[in-house]
């Protein structure tokens, strides 16, 4: 015997939950010193659903792993030129990727 002769009609079935916005995650309580930030080298190319929100800066880029160590509830990574790394402080470019 199947399972799917035995339905409940339309009527008596629970109702769906039906998801008006995306879900919010906190992290505002977790500890800081828990996070792990591992260096992952790639080749610069990415895919997505939906674009992450990000911010393009020009600075030092070990400012920005300062930030991301700093506020791991707002940001989830940042990406850079690996060997940019080595260049004067003035012609640094990054981009933290906000946590959504």
């Amino acid at each position: 015997m199947s399972v799917r002769g035995n339905r409940k009609a339309k009527d008596q079935r629970v109702p769906k939950k039906i998801r008006t916005a995306a879900r919010k995650l906190d992290f505002s309580g977790t500890d800081a010193d828990c996070w792990v930030f591992a260096e992952v080298e790639f080749n610069g190319s990415y895919m997505f659903h939906k674009q992450p929100a990000q911010e393009e800066i020009a600075g030092s880029i070990s400012d920005g792993l300062e930030r991301i160590k700093a506020e791991p509830e707002t940001w989830e990574g940042m990406w850079y030129q690996t060997d940019m790394k080595s260049w004067p402080e003035d012609q640094q470019r990054y981009q933290l990727v906000r946590r959504s």
